[in-house]
């Protein structure tokens, strides 16, 4: 692919693993204004260029951060890992909604044309088979590890619902799973299932548990 349809672009959460992928593969979109932020981790080297640092808790830099932006990616998050999750259910919850909504708040007054907000499986209730989209049903139970990660997910999910059809942003939500790749985290307390499963595989541990 070498066009790109918008040019003013901004990775909202740019040095975990699916923002620095992004930001990898669209930097080479040569007439592309693109900015990727970072908090605390910093961006690799060699694209360090298109990063500036911004804080979302903030409502100064989400305001900042969006203005004069054709496309904005929500990739920013407080995160962690099942191990995580399951020792404290509720450490990031405020910040991850305080995030979310401020992002999505500052796209509709700076009139951004296109939202992608990425969301999590996290959301979906218990099922024993594959569910299709239309399948899928906010007030069944979601899995007891992801109580509370789930039910924030489910709240931020219906908020863009009430963006898109209620103040008419242009916002699309991708739920992802257990995406794996390059720039993943590999930490014993912040890693999720696919790096924390072949970190207990090469160093040979008696008992490979699989949380989830």
């Amino acid at each position: 692919m070498k066009s790109f349809k918008f040019r003013n672009v901004l990775i909202a959460g740019g040095t975990g693993l699916l923002g620095t992928n992004l930001t990898e593969k669209m930097s080479v979109f040569k007439k592309m204004n693109l900015q990727s932020s970072y908090l605390t981790t910093k961006p690799p080297k060699h694209l360090k260029k298109f990063y500036k640092k911004y804080n979302f808790l903030n409502w100064k830099d989400c305001i900042k951060s969006t203005k004069k932006k054709d496309l904005v990616i929500i990739c920013a998050v407080k995160a962690g890992g099942i191990k995580f999750m399951k020792k404290n259910p509720t450490k990031s919850m405020t910040d991850n909604l305080a995030i979310r909504s401020n992002l999505f708040e500052a796209c509709k007054i700076n009139n951004v044309k296109k939202v992608i907000w990425i969301s999590s499986s996290t959301a979906y209730p218990i099922k024993k088979k594959p569910i299709k989209e239309f399948e899928m049903n906010y007030d069944k139970k979601t899995y007891d590890e992801y109580i509370i990660t789930g039910w924030v997910y489910r709240f931020l999910e219906k908020l863009a619902e009430f963006y898109l059809n209620k103040k008419k942003l242009n916002i699309n939500i991708i739920r992802v799973s257990n995406i794996y790749g390059p720039y993943d985290n590999f930490s014993e307390n912040f890693s999720h299932v696919i790096p924390s499963l072949i970190k207990r595989i090469i160093y040979k541990n008696k008992v490979l548990k699989v949380w989830g």
